[in-house]
């Protein structure tokens, strides 16, 4: 008796060594789905088919326009980031388009000019297993782009399947976790910095502030209070940020409602910030921070940011980025006592999963453990 499997039905060996995949559509045709060199790669596109055909998913072949031999990856993502909304509905941002547009001519430019209905499976892996150990994470997030323009073309029935079926590949979790400053080393950063950026690093350490909405921050954004006992508190009306795309500087609401918010500043930032308020201009809209001070209305550039962080943060021993500031503030209110709501308000958030994400370990176990 032989051993051989015995092939699925719609599937053939071929005497070149390949398997040849037939399956019956809808309207009762008969159709090929082409070669495969393994009977495994087969079996797979046989039951896509299958599941497409049944879920009344299943596009035929003489229904795709002639068009789509032409219609390049380039074409249908222009398409794509023309026609996608966020999940308020809205528009896509300005950095955001710029990002998808840059995934596009930058990381898959080989790809760019194909026609998108000649682009495969092997083209996608091929790329994707060189791309992904050189550059992981920027690697999932062009690999998650693109399956969602792919996903778009076959609604568009500019092509029959989706060739981003690589599992997991649009998820990549660091081993390491980003690093957050402790208070000794913010402390050295706000000791260090000139009393300007001093100010800065405060509003991020403290009031959690994104390094967008702390540089376009106006006077009228600021709010001030005198209590009884003759203290001066100040609350920061967050309501915009800046966005960085190459040399152009954006400034626009924030992408979700959450990041519309009013918050209290401690105490121990007035001091910094009163004395600023008498150094800059007195009209509503004067940028709190302006690049230049003979140009109040001038924003700050992210390189300018980025070069004077570099050097604070060196001086602090530490190699993190100056959004962990933001991380550290957060966990700092959450030691306070704040519940999640309250950490979720303060940050901006929309989900608890992300003001989760924000929360770090201290090293503080000993401390802890004293009143165990």
């Amino acid at each position: 008796m032989s051993n051989r499997r015995r092939l699925p039905d719609g599937i053939r060996l071929l005497p070149s060594g390949k398997y040849q995949v037939r399956y019956t559509d809808p309207k009762q045709v008969r159709r090929s789905l082409g070669s495969f060199s393994t009977l495994a790669l087969a079996e797979r596109a046989l039951r896509a088919v299958i599941v497409d055909i049944e879920s009344g998913k299943w596009i035929s072949p003489d229904q795709t326009s002639a068009l789509n031999s032409k219609t390049t990856l380039r074409e249908v993502a222009e398409q794509y980031r023309d026609t996608r909304r966020n999940r308020q509905g809205r528009p896509l941002s300005p950095n955001t388009l710029h990002e998808y547009r840059r995934y596009i001519e930058l990381v898959v430019p080989h790809l760019a000019d194909k026609a998108i209905s000649d682009i495969s499976e092997h083209d996608i892996e091929t790329w994707w297993a060189v791309e992904s150990r050189k550059s992981p994470t920027q690697t999932a997030h062009v690999y998650s782009h693109l399956k969602s323009v792919f996903t778009y073309a076959r609604k568009k029935k500019l092509v029959r399947e989706n060739p981003c079926d690589i599992e997991g590949a649009s998820k990549y979790i660091p081993e390491r976790k980003p690093k957050t400053p402790t208070s000794e080393q913010v402390k050295i950063f706000l000791e260090t910095a000139s009393p300007e950026f001093a100010l800065i690093i405060a509003f991020a350490s403290m009031g959690g502030l994104r390094k967008g909405e702390v540089l376009a921050l106006t006077r009228a954004d600021i709010i001030q209070e005198t209590r009884s006992d003759g203290e001066t508190y100040f609350q920061v009306d967050i309501n915009k940020g800046l966005t960085w795309i190459g040399e152009e500087v954006i400034s626009r609401a924030p992408k979700t409602n959450a990041s519309i918010r009013t918050i209290s500043l401690p105490l121990a930032i007035s001091p910094l910030l009163s004395k600023h308020l008498s150094q800059i201009g007195i009209h509503p809209t004067a940028l709190l921070f302006p690049r230049n001070s003979s140009i109040p209305d001038m924003y700050f550039s992210e390189h300018q940011l980025q070069r004077t962080w570099e050097k604070i943060r060196a001086v602090g021993g530490y190699d993190g980025s100056f959004h962990s500031l933001r991380r550290y503030a957060l966990t700092r209110f959450a030691q306070l006592g704040a519940t999640l709501q309250e950490i979720q308000d303060r940050g901006g958030h929309t989900d608890p999963r992300v003001a989760m994400r924000y929360q770090a370990s201290t090293g503080r176990e000993r401390e802890l453990l004293v009143n165990w």
